[in-house]
């Protein structure tokens, strides 16, 4: 039967497809974003905190150490606020929409710098011609803008401050908190400059263990766990929906089936046509789909956003689905005479 014959289970097929793909897309933009969340920081970053007296004078000499590193804050108080610091240049720099990111030379030297991300424009204050973002008590320089003007980026909501300005007067109230160090391959020694700098004074320098976790645990837990369930969830739903159509488009072939049976057509010839058949209809009502949600999510958006993972897993999701399901369908169907099958129609 040709495909003009097939427009139930194409709109069916076109449908799941669609939709199939819009949640796998979700789970992979997600994730994309989450391991994107620091840009500046590895899989090999140290976690530290700094514990001391307040009020008591202590030289910052954190922001003095010979090696190339980065480090930052990340307890300023406000979602997505950080404090940085590095020495040499970065490695990775996020995506700026208009002026840059931090320079090594604009550390120590009195400023109040920040960057902030896309979704806080309009949280900027102009004061004399300049632009500032208020945080921390302070009104900070703002020298750039990240991420990109059309899609989603992981630092559209973030701020970052330079360390240097939050760490003042030498006073230990601004020293202590928690800090994230990056380094190729110097993290331990660099820590253990800083524990050394601060010995016997009154200062508490501690590293923050993680628990071994595997590559798959690493990533999972950056990630929304309730909102990729809900999606898996549907995933599983549009699977059985792709199932039960393939299941039920066989069982309405029955009586063609049978005559073919009948007229000495073997197993084999008909299981490999109905599995020709069931291959060219998903395969084009999955590129259907794309496109079509292609061009939806450009209507709405003003872009796209090509993810291949999600269209290869999408496409063998459609096709490994429908050939299970025929393959118990053609199973059955075949353990059946002629007459029985042409009955059951």
């Amino acid at each position: 039967m040709r495909y003009k014959n097939n427009i139930f289970l194409s709109i069916i097929f076109v449908n799941m497809s669609f939709f199939l793909i819009f949640s796998i897309y979700t789970i992979e933009k997600n994730l994309k974003l989450q391991l994107d969340e620091n840009v500046f920081l590895g899989d090999n970053s140290l976690n530290f905190t700094i514990t001391c007296d307040n009020g008591e004078k202590i030289d910052n000499k954190i922001l003095s150490l010979d090696n190339q590193y980065v480090v930052m804050r990340d307890d300023l108080g406000g979602y997505k606020q950080y404090a940085i610091y590095f020495k040499g240049k970065l490695n990775k720099e996020p995506k700026m929409i208009k002026g840059r990111f931090f320079y090594e030379d604009d550390f120590n030297k009195n400023n109040k710098l920040a960057v902030i991300g896309k979704n806080l424009k309009d949280e900027i204050i102009v004061k004399n011609g300049e632009n500032y973002y208020y945080i921390e008590n302070e009104y900070y320089k703002v020298i750039g803008i990240m991420g990109d003007r059309k899609e989603e980026t992981s630092c559209d909501s973030s701020v970052y401050i330079n360390l240097d300005s939050l760490i003042k007067d030498n006073t230990s109230f601004y020293l202590q908190g928690h800090y994230i160090l990056q380094s190729k391959g110097e993290n331990e020694e660099i820590f253990q400059d800083v524990k050394n700098i601060y010995e016997n004074k009154n200062v508490i320098v501690r590293e923050k263990i993680s628990e071994n976790q595997s590559p798959i645990s690493k990533i999972l837990n950056k990630i929304d766990v309730y909102s990729i369930e809900n999606i898996i969830k549907v995933i599983i739903v549009l699977i059985l929906n792709i199932s039960l159509t393939t299941i039920y488009w066989i069982k309405r072939k029955s009586r063609i089936i049978g005559i073919k049976r009948a007229m000495g057509a073997t197993k084999n010839r008909i299981s490999l046509e109905i599995l020709k058949e069931l291959s060219t209809v998903s395969i084009i009502s999955f590129f259907i789909g794309y496109l079509s949600y292609l061009f939806i999510t450009y209507i709405r958006d003003g872009y796209v956003k090509f993810y291949f993972v999600t269209m290869l897993a999408v496409l063998g999701i459609t096709i490994i689905t429908t050939l299970i399901a025929a393959g118990i369908s053609i199973y059955n169907i075949n353990k059946m005479e002629p007459s029985k099958i042409m009955r059951c129609c």
